[in-house]
């Protein structure tokens, strides 16, 4: 479920990431305007509408291994530390929020920056290299290992740490705390 609901999302909002993008990467002071990026885009092979999902298979794929790692993964990760901790029934508000939800989202934060990294970094390579640049994700990936050994399929790994973490952990434990006020039991 993880994996088809990042796939549609990412699908559906590929054009508005392919702009982000553009935009982040640009450096020119002052900042370029985002009718300057929307023109450029527009204007490029193969023409519109298709020219707005560039990329769109890498982001697809970044999704969707996301989306899979992070509810499997917070899953695993809650009943391991549970059952090791011996916190069945957690007894306590500490217990059951710093300890063991904490916990889980600080581990699915690393696991799902493990994961997605190697389609985070491709899906960048391809939404900023001229169009055709890259035939397909499979041919960036080999490309940035060909450049830049293994490690560079994981480069910026601290930064997209630092992003996934904290979500993973408020994502989380609202996620829990709306179950719980709901009436519906914890995962």
């Amino acid at each position: 479920a993880g994996c088809a609901a990042g796939a549609v999302g990412s699908a559906i909002a590929s054009p508005t990431d392919l702009l982000k993008t553009r935009m982040q990467r640009d450096m020119s002071l002052p900042p370029r305007p985002t009718l300057f990026f929307i023109r450029q885009i527009l204007a490029e092979p193969p023409g519109f509408p298709l020219n707005l999902y560039l990329g769109v298979g890498a982001t697809i794929t970044r999704a969707a291994v996301l989306g899979g790692t992070k509810m499997a993964v917070y899953d695993h990760c809650k009943v391991g530390m549970k059952h090791t901790l011996g916190l069945s029934e957690a007894r306590s508000w500490a217990e059951k929020v710093l300890v063991v939800q904490l916990g889980a989202s600080v581990l699915t934060g690393l696991a799902v920056t493990t994961t997605s990294s190697p389609f985070t970094n491709a899906r960048t390579f391809i939404m900023t290299a001229p169009p055709g640049s890259y035939p397909s994700m499979a041919h960036c990936l080999a490309a940035i290992v060909r450049q830049k050994g293994v490690l560079g399929l994981y480069a910026g790994f601290g930064a997209q740490w630092a992003r996934f973490g904290p979500y993973a952990i408020i994502q989380f434990i609202a996620w829990e705390k709306l179950r719980e006020l709901c009436g519906i039991p914890p995962i």
